[in-house]
């Protein structure tokens, strides 16, 4: 059988392709067609489903159909599109009683097209926020694990209805949220513009499925301030809150950041430079995709062009400068009660050597603003370290969405 051969897409017309999964007898066999729309054209593209998932460091080794021929994907995604087509109504859509379209970047862009892939990637904003929704994959989980994690978080589902008091949260579920909290995927530099641009999310975790709208209301359930914390402390001298770890880690940064630029207006918080300090450590197997998987979050132009150096982009970014073989950080923030500021952020490179020096000068205008700057600082050997976060800013609290569904072999 011959291997699939990519068709060009009408770049001018802003052309994406998206998949779609047949039926099939073998429930370990993928077969699917690919088509091509304009992400633009609202009445000629299908409703559509965004991946959001890992690619992982193996090579595409598993084979699926796509138009009837050979199409090598990684391990990754063979595992997600296995458990997709298990459960089959996440991917109807009941409002035109047909199945979604998926769109899905390892198989939907020609990665061997430097240009195609500049182009595709210059869309990614658009493809997200125009998803119906954003299916994130976790990756696989062992019978016995997805057994244990479910258990936890239905008990931790009881624990945030639950009225007044209540018993403290056992050490394991404790143990498990952490896991999920903590996974690779939420520190993926790509991850965070999928995750925030999307309008509705659902998350898989081996045979796990939950709501995305479950995991934002367990942030603001999180938060230190919540009142109704304050009526569940335990009986024992737990007086904090069990679950205020959460707002510290990955996936709360990420879900925290989706929550505070929900109607967001301010300019400040649509600059490359606060977002690239912010995500400084998030990992990325392209270095230039430390720019690019964050400009659809800014309000920054910038063309993307994979067929450039590191420092060829970064002395286009704005805001940006090379700066070879310099590892410093430093700030100075001004006495007033609104004061003026200026960040300096150096770093290097790992993988290249290549220096990166970003430079703003700024008024703080709002609290708001300020409360986006800086947390603290400390010395470490010549280098000044800068710990961004957000504070200021609480999660929204309103009715709590369900958790189910929860296993795959259940009716969403």
């Amino acid at each position: 059988m011959s291997t699939f051969q990519y068709k060009p897409l009408d770049m001018p017309k802003l052309q994406i392709r998206l998949l779609r999964l047949h039926p099939t007898e073998n429930r370990d066999s993928i077969d699917a067609s690919i088509q091509h729309f304009s992400v633009f054209s609202l009445g000629s593209t299908p409703n559509y489903i965004a991946a959001s998932y890992m690619w992982g460091t193996c090579l595409p080794t598993e084979n699926i159909l796509v138009g009837g021929k050979i199409f090598k994907i990684r391990p990754s995604l063979k595992h997600f599109l296995v458990r997709l087509q298990e459960r089959p109504r996440v991917l109807w859509d009941s409002s035109t009683s047909t199945q979604f379209y998926l769109w899905i970047d390892s198989i939907c862009i020609n990665q061997e097209d430097a240009k195609e892939k500049s182009s595709q990637v210059g869309l990614m904003k658009s493809i997200f926020t125009r998803a119906e929704s954003v299916y994130i994959w976790l990756g696989e989980l062992s019978e016995s694990s997805g057994q244990a994690i479910g258990s936890s978080l239905r008990q931790i589902d009881s624990f945030v209805d639950a009225e007044e008091q209540g018993a403290p949260l056992d050490g394991s579920v404790i143990s498990d949220i952490g896991k999920l909290s903590n996974l690779a995927y939420w520190g993926r530099v790509w991850m965070i513009q999928e995750v925030v641009l999307a309008s509705h999310f659902l998350v898989f975790w081996g045979e796990l499925c939950f709501n995305g709208s479950w995991l934002e209301h367990l942030m603001a359930f999180a938060q230190p301030s919540n009142d109704v914390m304050l009526l569940k402390r335990t009986q024992s001298q737990q007086a904090e809150n069990q679950l205020e770890f959460l707002i510290k880690t990955p996936m709360g940064k990420l879900l925290h950041l989706r929550d505070l630029r929900e109607g967001q207006t301010n300019s400040y918080f649509r600059q490359l430079w606060l977002f690239m300090l912010l995500f400084r450590s998030s990992a990325a197997t392209n270095p230039l995709d430390r720019v690019y998987a964050l400009l659809g979050l800014t309000q920054d132009v910038l063309e993307i062009d994979y067929t450039k150096s590191l420092a060829e982009v970064y002395n286009n970014a704005p805001e940006i400068v090379d700066d070879h073989n310099k590892v410093n950080f430093e700030v100075s923030v001004g006495s007033s009660s609104l004061p003026g500021y200026q960040l300096i952020f150096r770093d290097t490179c790992p993988k290249t050597g290549e220096g990166i020096s970003l430079h703003y000068k700024g008024e703080v205008d709002s609290e708001e603003v300020l409360s986006w700057i800086l947390n603290g600082v400390r010395f470490d050997g010549r280098s000044l370290l800068l710990e961004m976060v957000l504070r200021g800013n609480q999660f929204q609290r309103g009715p709590k969405p369900p958790l189910v569904p929860l296993r795959l072999n259940e009716h969403h």
